[in-house]
């Protein structure tokens, strides 16, 4: 074999190595990039979940809310009623019996927040509702309450409750709060 036959077989068996080195190298690159591009479609699958299941607690957390929060205002006006009407009128009779039916729907509150709500909002919750058991407990001494402002505190304690709950909702809160009798 002359000079020009090994030179023209040398290059041939290099340009072959390369050409099938490149062929393996391009082959490796396109399984490495189509499984970065299933790990990412996966992932942005997961984070598309995890955003629609954080929607959907965050959704129903409101409504457990909502309901605790019309719950403590039936139970405050209720209870302010029955503080406030005359003992054997109709008025005190139908306020009696709406704070035993808003005490009732209390139990239900109590227990979706136990199963659900951070210790913040039921610890507020259930420091709304002593305040508000105190409204009933009010002792009259000659017309006036033994306790200075059983209303006032109650309110003030509700109030508490709703701004845990807004907290927890990642939502300011309120500076005055008012039960819808009161407009």
């Amino acid at each position: 074999m002359d000079g020009g036959t090994w030179v023209a077989l040398v290059l041939g068996v290099g340009g072959a190595a390369w050409a099938i080195t490149q062929f393996f190298m391009t082959r490796k690159d396109t399984r490495e990039r189509d499984e970065r591009g299933r790990l990412d479609a996966q992932a942005s699958t997961q984070q598309e979940r995890d955003l629609e299941l954080e929607r959907r607690w965050v959704q129903e957390k409101r409504l457990i809310y909502v309901r605790a929060q019309a719950t403590l205002t039936d139970l405050l006006d209720a209870e302010t009623d029955m503080l406030t009407r005359p003992v054997g009128s109709t008025e005190r009779g139908a306020a009696i019996d709406a704070d035993s039916a808003a005490w009732m729907r209390m139990n239900d509150v109590h227990a979706e927040l136990d199963l659900l709500a951070p210790d913040t909002v039921r610890d507020a919750v259930f420091a709304a509702d002593e305040s508000l058991a105190e409204i009933g407990g009010t002792v009259f001494f000659d017309g006036v309450p033994m306790h200075p402002d059983p209303i006032g505190d109650a309110t003030e304690a509700c109030r508490a409750a709703l701004n845990a709950m807004r907290a927890d909702l990642g939502i300011g809160p309120v500076r005055e709060w008012r039960t819808p009798s009161e407009g």
